[in-house]
């Protein structure tokens, strides 16, 4: 029940913003609205205000503002629909920087407090970097924390590594995906999500992982990596808590992804918490915003340029699970994954597939470089259109939820 309440409240906030964005441009328009919902179906709560009905659906996949008149949005000149149109995506692009903003200045900001690697394979091996190996800087913007690395490092495109050896600095340029770069972080507990495998064994925070199944562990990957390969079975851990030496029986969930199952326990490395003041925190934001958003946006273009396998697509099953776990983890997750909800609803929203603002806007352009509106008869199929590849996508996505 919570997950279904955490879930109606993510999406209902990331779609109450992207259509607030609609109403409030069509207003300073002068555009006359008839419908503000949020949600799909016949309105279970309603109220008119100023001639305009607001209300809640009960479908919480989507809402919409109705403009009034038989065609709707498209009774307008073109010129008049391109604020409506795009503001329902800015808004909440726009607010991704400042929720991510907010959640650093109440919580401040937890890293992972090492730039130390572990490296066995891919193109990082080749290139002369070793396990050990300390990055310092990824083209030319320093790192300080494992975050700032990771995000970094998965951004398509080739990078120039600048790193440490015992007292040499060297440089090596990394390219492709598969670069095969761990952080080298010992096995010690920062994190134990509730009601995970972990919390309900008796894990804890700050206990030390020295054996998996009677194998030494020195290294927080290599112990994730006995785990992953577990889901479902027994895994016996031996812990080092404080001076006392305990084992533990934990059997790992089990986890679907795309083109495997893994196993995982819910513990968390150990993390440090810097407090920003306000600066800091809008510096910071905006950076991680940037970086999300290039990431989003790259993960849209590897997708449509077959690069990037629909099976790595969701859905709402998978946005309920997500939402969950991110509670479960403390609310500057949770707030963390809204945010990362609301990038991709702007930038998906932007795609030019008719039904959504991005093929309004296409045909928007159409019409205003043809100088001549087009018929309804064409409206009702553009429209038809974008309805059946909007189911096709819904039947994909629920098909990847529910094969994980």
């Amino acid at each position: 029940m919570l997950q279904l309440i955490v879930t109606v409240i993510i999406l209902g906030v990331a779609i109450l913003i992207h259509e607030l964005g609609h109403l409030l441009a069509a207003l300073l328009s002068g555009i006359p609205v008839e419908r503000f919902s949020i949600g799909f179906g016949p309105m279970i709560i309603k109220r008119k205000i100023k001639g305009i009905d607001f209300g809640i659906g009960p479908i919480p996949l989507g809402g919409y503002v109705k403009i009034r008149g038989k065609n709707g949005i498209f009774n307008e000149e073109p010129k008049r629909r391109f604020p409506v149109l795009f503001m329902g995506p800015i808004f909440n692009i726009l607010s991704a920087p400042i929720i991510i903003v907010f959640i650093f200045v109440l919580f401040g900001l937890k890293v992972t407090p090492t730039r130390k690697v572990v490296v066995d394979q891919g193109t990082a091996i080749e290139a002369g970097m070793a396990t050990g190996d300390e990055i310092l800087a990824i083209d030319g913007e320093e790192v300080n924390y494992w975050e700032d690395i990771s995000i970094k490092l998965f951004t398509p495109g080739s990078k120039m590594i600048r790193f440490k050896r015992a007292d040499e600095i060297r440089e090596v340029r990394l390219t492709g995906d598969s670069l095969g770069i761990e952080p080298l972080i010992p096995p010690v507990i920062g994190m134990v999500r509730k009601d995970g495998p972990a919390d309900r064994a008796g894990i804890r925070d700050g206990d030390l992982i020295v054996r998996v199944d009677g194998n030494p562990v020195t290294t927080w990957d290599g112990m994730a990596e006995i785990i992953r390969s577990r889901p479902g079975e027994e895994i016996n851990l031996e812990i080092r808590r404080d001076q006392e030496i305990i084992d533990i029986v934990v059997t790992p969930d089990l986890v679907r992804l795309p083109d495997q199952t893994i196993g995982q326990i819910g513990v968390m490395t150990q993390f440090k918490t810097i407090n920003l003041n306000g600066v800091e925190a809008i510096s910071i934001g905006l950076d991680r915003f940037k970086n999300l958003f290039l990431f989003t946006g790259s993960f849209l273009i590897r997708l449509i340029t077959m690069r990037e396998s629909v099976r790595n697509l969701g859905g709402p099953v998978a946005i309920a699970r997500v939402s969950s776990e991110s509670l479960s983890w403390g609310l500057d997750t949770l707030l963390f994954f809204l945010a990362f909800i609301m990038i991709n609803l702007g930038i998906i929203n932007l795609v030019p597939i008719p039904i959504l603002d991005g093929g309004h806007i296409i045909l928007s352009l159409f019409e205003l470089v043809r100088k001549k509106r087009v018929s309804r008869n064409f409206l009702l199929v553009w429209q038809q259109i974008g309805v059946s590849i909007f189911i096709i996508l819904a039947i994909l996505v629920t098909f990847n939820d529910l094969t994980r």
